[in-house]
């Protein structure tokens, strides 16, 4: 799996079929809230917010053979010294998860790409407010 960081809204865009098409056959494509569509209102709705410089995007999208398999869309906010990492649209919106193709080894596939992000974005803190107990990111840091 080749973890990358998205970083601009250019390349949030551009993600848009990759993006659809892992939502289409992932466990979250009955939430709405994991959707693109979802993502990119918000992004464009707060667009000022997401450019003031003390947040940007972080989204990670882990590829296997080319193909996505996981996104995981969080913003890192700078607040008093502090780098957060957060779900996009928090505290907006009503649910924040990753999307992940469904399999055994999702919940490590979580795991790997939030230590990854944490370390490349150099986090002081990992914060996900209104995750579900049953979602994917929450099996996830149980597992780990």
């Amino acid at each position: 799996m080749k973890f990358e960081i998205v970083d601009t809204l250019t390349k949030f865009n551009e993600l848009e079929d990759e993006w659809r098409n892992l939502f289409s056959n992932s466990d979250q494509k009955e939430n709405i809230f994991a959707s693109f569509h979802w993502h990119e209102a918000v992004l464009q709705t707060y667009e000022a917010h997401y450019n003031d410089g003390k947040c940007k995007l972080a989204i990670i999208i882990g590829r296997r053979r080319g193909k996505a398999e996981l996104i995981c869309p969080l913003v890192q906010v700078n607040s008093f010294g502090t780098r957060i990492l957060n779900c996009i649209g928090n505290p907006v919106s009503q649910y924040g998860d990753v999307i992940a193709k469904p399999g055994k080894a999702s919940s490590y596939l979580i795991g790997a790409a939030l230590k990854f992000v944490a370390r490349e974005t150099k986090a002081d803190a990992l914060i996900l407010e209104r995750v579900q107990e049953t979602s994917a990111v929450a099996s996830a840091l149980n597992r780990n």
